[in-house]
């Protein structure tokens, strides 16, 4: 999730003060630590000055970033194909329920009729 989803969600758009800072939740280490370092760079020094809004949100204290692993984000498995075996993972994480084989009514290839 970007900044400013961040804040849309956390206090639409600053309208609501929060006393904790948001978590951001990154499964890449080299952006971490770009994010952490006191100075940018030669090698950092292209980087477009729209993103150092995250870094500037930690310094201030409203955003703080933590690393997990990519096999722990529960996102990804609403943005990624995932397998059978992680879809399973991610169902059991959030608490639904799988798709039990058989519960269909109609097989595959019959057309739909709304039930009236």
């Amino acid at each position: 999730m970007l900044p400013p989803q961040i804040f849309s969600l956390k206090g639409l758009e600053y309208s609501v003060q929060t006393p904790d800072a948001t978590t951001l939740y990154e499964d890449n280490q080299g952006c971490i630590r770009l994010v952490e370092s006191v100075r940018f760079g030669e090698r950092t020094k292209h980087i477009n000055v729209r993103y150092h809004m995250v870094k500037d949100l930690r310094e201030k204290g409203i955003l703080e970033v933590k690393y997990c692993p990519s096999e722990d984000m529960i996102a990804d498995n609403l943005t990624k194909p995932v397998c059978k075996q992680q879809f399973e993972s991610f169902t059991k994480k959030v608490g639904l329920e799988g798709h039990k084989e058989g519960r269909t009514r109609r097989g595959v290839g019959e057309k739909h009729s709304p039930d009236f």
